[in-house]
Order: C-alpha cells, then sequence, then structure tokens
C-alpha cells in the first residue's frame, strides 16, 4: 500500500505529454512513485477514495477534456483531508487570469507545458526541488 510519502499524482489528459513527462522523470531518477490519471473525473473519484492513502503531491493540468483543472483545485482545497497536498499546474494556458486563480488557492508552482525536452526537463528538475522541500510521512 501507498503511503502519504510514497507517491506523486499527475492528472493530464494528454499522452504524448504523459509520455515525454515520465521518461524525463526516469532520467532524472524522480526519487517518487508516480501514479497517472488521464480525465478530471477519474482523479476526484480516485481522491475521495484514497482517505489516508494520498498522494504527497498533485501535478495537475488546468485544459482537461472533461472538468476543468481548477475545479479539481477547488475540490481539493476544500476538503480538510486533501487541503494541504501540494499542488503544481502544468499547463498550456497562459491566461494571467488562470494563474492568478491557481494561486490564490494555493498552488505551490505555475509551470507552463512545452513538447522540447529542455523546458520538460527543467521542470522535472523543479519538481525534484518540490518534492525535496515537503516533509513525508514515514
Amino acid at each position: 500500500m501507498l503511503s502519504n510519502s510514497d507517491y506523486i499524482l499527475i492528472i493530464e489528459d494528454s499522452k504524448a505529454e504523459t509520455h515525454l513527462l515520465l521518461q524525463t522523470l526516469k532520467m532524472h531518477n524522480f526519487p517518487a512513485r508516480v501514479r497517472v490519471i488521464h480525465s478530471g473525473q477519474d482523479a476526484l473519484k480516485e481522491l475521495s477514495s484514497l482517505k489516508g492513502n494520498l498522494p504527497g503531491m498533485i501535478l495537475l493540468d488546468l485544459r482537461l477534456q472533461d472538468i476543468d483543472g481548477i475545479e479539481i483545485l477547488h475540490e481539493l482545497k476544500k476538503d480538510p483531508e486533501t487541503e494541504a497536498i501540494p499542488v503544481i499546474i502544468r499547463t498550456g494556458s497562459h491566461d494571467p487570469r488562470d494563474k492568478k486563480r491557481c494561486m490564490e488557492l494555493g498552488v505551490i508552482d505555475y509551470m507552463y507545458k512545452s513538447m522540447e525536452f529542455e523546458s520538460v526537463e527543467q521542470q522535472v528538475i523543479s519538481l525534484n526541488q518540490h518534492w525535496d522541500s515537503f516533509p513525508r510521512k514515514d
């Protein structure tokens, strides 16, 4: 059974972007297990059923096909069980209003998507730093 210290949850509907991100995480020896969910509805269902077995961090796409990532973020932040999970947004949206709303909801970082390896690599380095900066349950 995974514990709070064991995994990062990636909520991303693009399989190509997920593949590039996972390969880059692997290349950089990301120190946690990774769980991927490809839809917002599945993410909400899973998060509501994981009480006591929550991810140590969430990487969330804002523009999912079935639900807005900001709606997921609202749900996370209003639930006392999930409100403290660090959330990083990774999105193609360059709308400053999206970034402002996410920051107001307490995300720890806001990353712009890219399919260029160097950009994704820098994001993974940043993810590693964020992962290392949060205390974990053992």
